[in-house]
């Protein structure tokens, strides 16, 4: 990690990550799962939420692979996603929600202003 501010590195990541789906087929599915996680996270708390996206496999696998990935760059987590969280105690399960929710944010709004439509579900 750079001496940059931390939410200038979530807003790079984001872009990235936006970049690379925006003109894929699956793109406006992700937006809508960005849209729609948090939520999700709010309601069923991050656990639950990751539990509900691996269910759904392609798309939904890779919006967890990227909140993964964004997790691993900050040293947050060390393990697969879901056992560092399921194992994680409450000061840590409340800083990894806070970060993925923080990273959201940047996700969102980048795909509001690159990814055309909205996914039909």
């Amino acid at each position: 990690m750079t001496s940059e501010p931390l939410a200038n590195l979530r807003a790079q990541f984001a872009w990235k990550k936006i970049n690379e789906v925006k003109t894929s087929d699956d793109a406006s599915v992700y937006k809508s799962i960005i849209k729609k996680m948090p939520m999700l996270i709010k309601n069923n708390g991050l656990g639950g939420t990751l539990a509900f996206l691996k269910s759904k496999k392609k798309v939904h696998q890779k919006v967890m692979d990227d909140i993964e990935e964004w997790l691993r760059k900050r040293m947050m987590i060390s393990n697969n996603i879901i056992d560092s969280v399921i194992n994680a105690a409450t000061p840590e399960y409340r800083a990894l929600s806070n970060e993925v929710m923080e990273l959201l944010m940047w996700m969102r709004r980048y795909a509001d202003g690159l990814i055309e439509g909205e996914a039909n579900d």
